[in-house]
């Protein structure tokens, strides 16, 4: 599903549902560095992780 496909079924602008998008994507990152040791590569994708106890 689109972008654009989102934004008309939530309702949003497309730009009101690409900030939402990146929002999410953020929160996400944020609780896997939590409760995983990721390693990311240079163009910020996860590569690798530990799971922690």
């Amino acid at each position: 599903m689109s972008q654009e496909d989102d934004a008309h079924k939530l309702g949003l602008s497309l730009p009101g549902a690409k900030s939402r998008i990146q929002r999410a994507r953020k929160r996400l990152r944020a609780q896997l560095t939590q409760s995983c040791q990721v390693t990311l590569d240079p163009q910020g994708q996860v590569c690798c992780f530990v799971p922690r106890p």
